[in-house]
């Protein structure tokens, strides 16, 4: 096997030594590496276990420590008792799985980027209106990450299957609940608008059917201001009145499909926030 460095291994090496445990009797690997024998059944299970949660997160490196589940279970009390505080926001590494996901189906990721911003901007800029938390605008992010992995599978229906992709994979720290409304948003975005007769939609509680709806409402927009897939606005302003909400936009090239995309997508943004989107370009900005 190749060598590695003290604290971290690469994926490459840990492939290379799950075959070496799978191939090699505990006896020999108890012998080989000083291990006990409760230590060397556990060999295995652990290193299968591992092997899944790479498979999951995509990560490329695993950083070696001296920590083992004791030690584990000793923070998360102390973390309980507020005797220590964590500095981590275990939060932000769920926007880095979703796109470590997106990459894994090959979308677009020029576009993603710029959905992934605009629609957090236009949340940030909608506080008023919508009247959601910080934890609805990470739903947010996550569907506008993900909203395109169906693409992988078919371009025609991709909304429906980027909804499957979703909720069969697991993101540590979403609920079942909260990974179905991430689906829904995402399949939500395209051609289809949420109601009461489809299926996967009746079945979110009351409460979770309008935070969806809003922001699927919040998701089209900002999809819609790159519908070419060109990345052709530049700058959005946002303006809120009583009836009307104005997105002034800055552009390097003609508008055409975008235009006709949100004027699409706005009428269930009206829906839902009785408030009328408009699109007004100023030309290019400087």
């Amino acid at each position: 096997m190749k060598k590695k460095l003290a604290d971290q291994m690469n994926v490459d090496y840990f492939y290379e030594l799950y075959d070496h445990i799978l191939e090699t009797p505990e006896k020999q690997l108890a012998k080989m590496y000083q291990l006990s024998w409760d230590s060397v059944s556990q060999l295995l299970p652990s290193a299968m276990l591992l092997k899944e949660l790479l498979k999951v997160t995509g990560a490329e490196e695993i950083l070696l420590s001296d920590a083992e589940l004791v030690d584990g279970i000793l923070v998360e009390e102390s973390i309980s008792q507020k005797k220590i505080k964590l500095t981590h926001d275990f939060l932000a590494d769920l926007p880095a799985a979703a796109r470590q996901v997106a990459r894994r189906y090959m979308t677009d990721q020029e576009h993603e980027r710029f959905v992934e911003k605009e629609a957090l901007h236009l949340f940030d800029q909608l506080k008023p209106l919508h009247g959601l938390r910080k934890r609805e605008r990470l739903l947010l992010q996550l569907a506008a990450i993900l909203q395109d992995i169906g693409s992988y599978i078919d371009m025609n229906n991709h909304y429906a299957h980027s909804e499957y992709i979703i909720h069969a994979t697991e993101f540590i720290g979403l609920s079942d609940e909260e990974l179905r409304m991430v689906g829904a948003i995402a399949r939500y975005h395209s051609s289809e608008t949420p109601s009461l007769n489809l299926h996967h939609f009746s079945k979110l509680p009351p409460e979770n059917q309008l935070i969806t709806a809003k922001l699927t409402a919040i998701l089209r927009l900002a999809d819609a201001l790159d519908d070419s897939h060109q990345q052709k606005v530049t700058k959005v302003s946002v303006s809120l009145k009583r009836e009307f909400l104005q997105l002034s936009v800055w552009a390097n090239d003609d508008l055409m499909l975008e235009k006709w995309t949100f004027n699409e997508k706005a009428a269930f943004f009206e829906e839902v926030f009785g408030v009328t989107p408009q699109l007004k370009e100023k030309g290019e900005a400087k």
